[in-house]
């Protein structure tokens, strides 16, 4: 009685770690993506409206991708620090190193998320059992990640709420706001950060929908595979 309730636990332990890492696995991937992250800072800045005058978009594009280069550990100083004020310097600092964290935090739950899994299994009296709980953590997995990228999505409607309300969980106690004219508000607009959200929500939706088809795929195995386990 006891180990079923272990198991039990471990499965839902298992099924809500995975759905969590799917979800931020999107985030990870956009963070380790400079190409994608420069361009969509080219195609999203105001530039124009920045105070100094920056003079070009290839220049903003230049300090955008030296800027993004520093925030995710790629580089170790900012190049192009004369073109910002204090205030916004220790604004990408305190970035980088939310960047750090969120990076050490996702691969903990990764971690925890494998060890939760291969517990449940080791749980389990044959192969066959096995694949019927990997089919149950699957679907459970999915339908969360689904939940959760609908729960963001329908926040994101009203996107400066929620673009508040995340700076103001994440860097309370540290400035994050700056007038209009300042060069890290016009290189990295609301635009560039709507456009990551709105492609790492729909992402795991997508994969939600595939963890649950693959737990029904799972579940029906060909009578020739089923006769092996």
């Amino acid at each position: 009685m006891a180990g079923r309730i272990v198991a039990r636990c471990l499965l839902c332990a298992a099924a809500v770690l995975l759905a969590v890492v799917v979800f931020l696995s999107n985030f990870a991937v956009v963070l380790s993506s400079p190409g994608y992250l420069n361009s969509l800072a080219r195609s999203t800045s105001t530039w124009e409206n920045a105070y100094p005058a920056i003079g070009s978009l290839d220049a903003a594009g230049s300090i955008a991708a030296d800027t993004i280069s520093y925030v995710t550990g790629k580089s170790a100083a900012l190049t192009n620090s004369s073109y910002f004020r204090a205030e916004e310097l220790s604004h990408l600092a305190d970035v980088k190193r939310k960047v750090v964290l969120f990076s050490k935090f996702f691969y903990f739950l990764a971690l925890a998320a494998a060890a939760a899994f291969l517990a449940a299994f080791a749980m389990a009296k044959n192969l066959k059992k096995s694949l019927a709980l990997a089919g149950r953590v699957l679907f459970a997995s999915g339908a969360l990640a689904s939940a959760i990228s609908v729960v963001l999505f329908l926040l994101s409607l009203n996107f400066d709420a929620s673009f508040t309300g995340f700076h103001i969980f994440i860097f309370s106690g540290s400035q994050w706001q700056f007038p209009s004219d300042y060069l890290l508000v016009n290189l990295f607009t609301e635009d560039f950060f709507a456009a990551i959200a709105k492609a790492a929500i729909t992402a795991a939706f997508v994969e939600g929908i595939a963890l649950m088809l693959a737990s029904v795929a799972i579940g029906r195995c060909p009578a020739a595979f089923r006769r092996f386990v």
